[in-house]
Order: structure tokens, then sequence, then C-alpha cells
């Protein structure tokens, strides 16, 4: 192959005097330069070396790092934001399961423990049901049939018993209406009376101190003092 196909070497000449370094550039970027230099009013010196000085400072690679820094910026955000959105899905994802666990495991294991609480009270319910009903046939029916007989005994015996005191006395069988009457108020008060002493006996009645605690007397008032005259005067020293 010829050298004439062979494509052109970029020129890199570079020539220092004192501070100042003369570089090559593209004809494509020299043409760049000029147009930004003009709209920023900028001479191409002074814009050369702020973009240089904004990579060097930055540590970037401007041959690699081609794109705005606002840009690159928008993409690290973008890439946060998808770590925050992945994370946020995983750890809903945990609660989620969490919960489903905490229903399962705890409210199922309420849920048994209340079916087993309800049926031990329904069997002590049943329990307190047949042994109050014992109770009522074994005890009470007896005890209630045999007061209502003691008591018909009794109106019989002394309905009976007056007949037979009027009958031996030789009184008439009509002082039994008065009779009876005076003895049912008899008897009423009498019951009267044996309750009183019962339930005086029973809740007795507390007697009041004998010191009663005085209350605290209320405080003297002050009372300003009378004008008096003032000292006289000495010749004292």
């Amino acid at each position: 192959m010829s050298n004439s196909s062979k494509p052109p070497k970029k020129s890199t000449k570079s020539a220092s005097t004192g501070e100042r370094t003369t570089i090559a550039v593209e004809p494509g970027v020299r043409k760049l330069l000029a147009t930004a230099a003009k709209e920023t009013k900028h001479t191409h010196m002074e814009y050369a070396s702020a973009a240089i000085r904004y990579f060097a400072e930055r540590g970037l690679d401007p041959v690699v790092n081609n794109e705005r820094e606002g840009a690159v910026i928008q993409k690290r955000i973008g890439d946060v934001e998808q770590l925050v959105v992945s994370l946020g899905n995983r750890l809903f994802g945990w609660l989620t399961q969490h919960e489903k666990n905490l229903n399962k495991d705890l409210f199922g294991f309420l849920r048994s423990h209340e079916k087993a609480l309800f049926d031990y009270l329904q069997v002590q319910e049943q329990n307190v049901h047949e042994h109050l009903n014992d109770q009522e046939q074994y005890l009470l029916h007896p005890i209630i049939r045999e007061l209502m007989l003691t008591n018909v005994e009794a109106l019989y015996g002394r309905r009976l018993g007056e007949q037979i005191i009027l009958k031996v006395l030789g009184r008439e069988q009509t002082e039994y209406p008065a009779k009876h009457k005076e003895f049912n108020e008899r008897r009423d008060n009498d019951a009267r009376n044996k309750q009183d002493r019962f339930f005086d006996a029973l809740f007795k009645t507390g007697t009041p101190l004998s010191t009663i605690p005085q209350p605290t007397p209320l405080p003297v008032k002050a009372h300003p003092a009378p004008n008096m005259p003032p000292p006289a005067a000495t010749d004292e020293p």
C-alpha cells in the first residue's frame, strides 16, 4: 500500500514561550471555539483556558465524559430513585409476608383459644344449671312444700283451737271474728317487734364520738397600727 492511502496524522505541535502554550486543535473544534467565544464575549484564550480548567479541576476526562453535568446528576438521581424503589418494594413485600404470617399464626391461635374458652364456658354453664336444678329439686321444693304445709296446718290448728276454747268457755260463736281480729293484730305486732330486734342485733348502729373535734378557728384579722406622732427632735448627735 502506498503512503498516500494512510489517514493524515493529527498535528500535536506545541511550543511554549514563558507561561503560554500553543495547542493545535481540529478545524471543527476551532470553529466551535470561535462561535462560543463570540457569543460569550470572551477571547479564544480565555474560553479555552476556562474549559480546560473546568475539566481538570473536576478530574473529568473530556474524551469520555462528554455529557452535561446536569445530565450526569440527573442520571445519578435516577439510579438512586431506582434503588429506593427497589428497597421500597422489598420492604413492602416483607411487610406483606409478615402480615400474612401474623394473620395466619396469631389470629389462628387466638381463634382456637377463643373457641376452646367458649366451649369451656358452655360446659361450666351447663354444670351450673344442672347444679342449680338439683338444688332446686332436692332442697328448695321440699322446703317450700314443708313451709306451705306448716302454714296451712298452723291455720287449721289455730281456728280449731279458738273454736274449742270458745266451746269450753261457753262463749258464743259470734265472738270468734272479734277474737280472730285481736289475735291477728297481736301476732303482727309481736312479729314486727321481733323483726326489729333481729335487725338491730344484726346491724348495730354506731354511736357518735363523745368528743367531736372542733373546726380550726379563723385567723384574727390584722388591724392597722394607730397613727403615732413623729418623735421629737433632740440635740444629741
